[in-house]
C-alpha cells in the first residue's frame, strides 16, 4: 500500500487478504510488515475500519457459547476471525449472523495485538466499543457498560488526575522516586452516633499524595448526613495492616464515645477499652 493512498475499504480488504487463516502461522508476518509500512496515521485509519467492522458484527448470533452461556472474549476473537477470512465472510455473517464452534475464537486475539504492535507509538483512542454485547442496535436489553476504574475520578489507585500530573512532573508537589503500597483508615461520622471505619490501600508516591488521594476518594463516597473526620491515618502496609486491595472495607459501630475517644480507644490504643459489664450471677444457695 503506497504512502499516498488513503486506507479506504478497498485497501482495507487488500491488507486483510494477506492473512491466511488456513496456514499454521496464519501468514501474520507478511500482514504485520504491511501494517508497519502504512505509517502511523494510516495504521490508525486501518484500526478504526477494523473496529467498526467488529462492532457491526457484534450480534447475539455471532457469538461463541460455552456451557450455554455467551463467552464475551471468545465471541470478540471469533468476530476477528470472521473478518480475517475476508470481505465475503464478513458480509455473510453481517447478513446472516451465526455462532461459532468449539474452536472459534482460538486465534483471533492475535489480530488485536498485531495492530497495536505495528504502531511506533500508541494509537489514538478508537471511537467505537468492540466488546461483545455493547452494540445497542443488536443487544437492546444489554446493561450499560461499567466504566473503567481509571475513568472515574477520584480514584484510590495510581490512575487519578493528581498522580498522572505528578508522573508527568506538571506539578510542584514533592514526590519520591518509588511508589509504594500505602494503607489508610478513615472515619465517616453522623449526627446519630454512627461511625463507619473506611479502610483500604493504594499505590502512591508519598504519604502526602496518598492522603490527598484518600480524602478525595472517601469524601466522594460519604452518605447523606455524614462527614469525614479529619483524623485520617495513612501508613505503610505491614503484617496485620489493611491489605484488602483498593476496595473499601466498612465496619459500622454505634458508640457513646466522642470520635476522638473512639479513635484513641479502638485504633491508637491511647485509651483502654471499656470494661465489659459483669452479668449478675444468681446465688446458687445451699443444698
Amino acid at each position: 500500500v503506497s504512502d499516498d493512498v488513503p486506507v479506504d475499504l478497498e485497501n482495507f480488504w487488500e491488507l486483510i487478504d494477506l492473512i491466511e487463516p488456513d496456514r499454521e502461522d496464519l501468514g501474520l508476518n507478511g500482514f504485520a510488515e504491511a501494517l508497519i509500512a502504512l505509517g502511523y496515521w494510516k495504521l490508525n485509519a486501518f484500526r478504526d475500519t477494523f473496529w467498526r467492522h467488529l462492532r457491526e458484527l457484534d450480534h447475539p448470533g455471532n457469538t461463541v457459547r460455552m456451557g450455554g452461556f455467551v463467552s464475551a472474549d471468545a465471541s470478540l476473537y471469533y468476530r476477528c476471525e470472521i473478518i480475517a477470512r475476508g470481505q465475503e465472510s464478513y458480509e455473510s455473517h453481517l447478513a446472516d449472523p451465526r455462532g461459532g464452534d468449539a474452536d472459534s475464537g482460538s486465534w483471533g486475539e492475535a489480530l488485536l495485538t498485531i495492530i497495536d504492535d505495528a504502531a511506533i507509538k500508541p494509537l489514538m483512542d478508537p471511537s467505537v466499543d468492540i466488546e461483545t454485547g455493547h452494540n445497542a442496535e443488536h443487544w437492546p436489553d444489554a446493561p450499560p457498560p461499567v466504566p473503567l476504574p481509571w475513568e472515574s475520578i477520584p480514584s484510590p489507585g495510581p490512575f487519578s488526575s493528581e498522580i498522572q500530573l505528578a508522573r508527568l512532573r506538571l506539578t510542584s508537589e514533592p514526590r519520591t522516586a518509588r511508589r509504594r503500597l500505602v494503607s489508610f483508615v478513615g472515619y465517616a461520622t453522623s449526627a446519630n452516633g454512627t461511625v463507619r471505619e473506611l479502610m483500604g490501600c493504594l499505590m502512591a508516591d508519598s504519604f502526602v499524595w496518598a492522603r490527598k488521594e484518600v480524602v478525595a476518594f472517601l469524601t466522594d463516597r460519604l452518605k447523606e448526613g455524614e462527614a469525614l473526620h479529619p483524623r485520617l491515618y495513612v501508613y505503610s502496609s505491614a503484617i496485620g495492616g489493611v491489605t484488602r486491595g483498593s476496595a473499601v472495607v466498612e465496619l459500622v459501630r454505634r458508640s457513646s464515645l466522642s470520635i476522638d475517644e473512639y479513635i484513641a480507644t479502638y485504633y491508637t490504643g491511647e485509651l483502654a477499652p471499656p470494661k465489659a459489664k459483669r452479668r449478675a450471677v444468681p446465688d446458687p444457695g445451699f443444698a
